[in-house]
């Protein structure tokens, strides 16, 4: 309890410091629909982009994307990823799973422990001659975990794509 306190201040004297001295500017920090949560575990409030849009889903401690396209000859390609906010911390480990649904449909899911702001993966899926058609995929479920002690959930991107 009292190292969360001690971090809390540490953290806050950091930042006031950072705001009066003209090293961090708060202005120019993104804005976010406010989350709703139980101590750091926020659940993540959405904007949700139209369908058939390569997607970007803000929330409380950041953004998760999710970007679906036709590659090479028989492929497709996902890119999924997450940003956090400065005042969330760098993200220290994450963990997704993605559905992809289509002539061809699949459950992809992995972990990865990191230490940056910034996470992104790139998928790329094999298809038959015979499996060309429209895909989706959706980021079905995101846990990122951060340095500041943040768990942020939720963010369900999705993008669908003609695939051949």
């Amino acid at each position: 309890m009292f190292t969360k306190l001690l971090k809390s201040l540490l953290v806050a004297l950091v930042m006031a410091t950072m705001i009066t001295t003209g090293t961090l500017d708060v202005s120019s920090a993104p804005s976010s629909p406010p989350g709703r949560g139980h101590g750091n575990t926020v659940e993540l409030v959405v904007v949700e982009s139209p369908p058939g849009t390569e997607d970007i889903r803000y929330g409380a401690c950041g953004y998760a994307y999710l970007w679906l396209f036709d590659g090479p000859p028989l492929q497709g390609i996902i890119q999924i990823g997450a940003q956090t906010y400065w005042y969330a911390g760098p993200i220290v480990y994450v963990t997704w799973t993605v559905s992809v649904v289509g002539p061809r449909s699949f459950i992809d899911s992995g972990s990865r422990v990191q230490f940056s702001y910034y996470w992104s993966e790139i998928k790329a899926f094999a298809i038959a001659q015979w499996e060309a058609g429209f895909y989706s995929a959706t980021l079905i479920q995101l846990d990122v975990w951060t340095s500041f002690g943040f768990h942020c959930v939720g963010l369900m991107p999705t993008d669908t794509e003609y695939i051949s």
